[in-house]
């Protein structure tokens, strides 16, 4: 994303986690999910909750997976 603010980085990431369509298809679903992965990188924790919540939205295998590596090294697990 190139807008510098993480603000305005974070209601992109929103907004792409509402409203990319589920169509796994879609011509731009793989550029926005490049975007929102990235975002996961940021400094900015707010904007890197808004990216996790995108992910797990859409459903994205390979978000999805990122997801969990990322809860595996910070030490998170769900233990049932």
């Amino acid at each position: 994303m190139a807008d510098p603010s993480a603000a305005v980085q974070s209601n992109c990431v929103w907004a792409l986690g509402r409203l990319l369509p589920c169509d796994r298809q879609h011509p731009e679903r793989e550029r926005a999910i490049a975007a929102i992965m990235a975002a996961l990188d940021h400094e900015d924790l707010g904007l890197q909750e808004d990216a996790r919540a995108a992910l797990r939205k859409l459903g994205d295998p390979q978000g999805l997976a990122i997801l969990e590596k990322i809860d595996l090294e910070q030490g998170y697990c769900d233990l049932y």
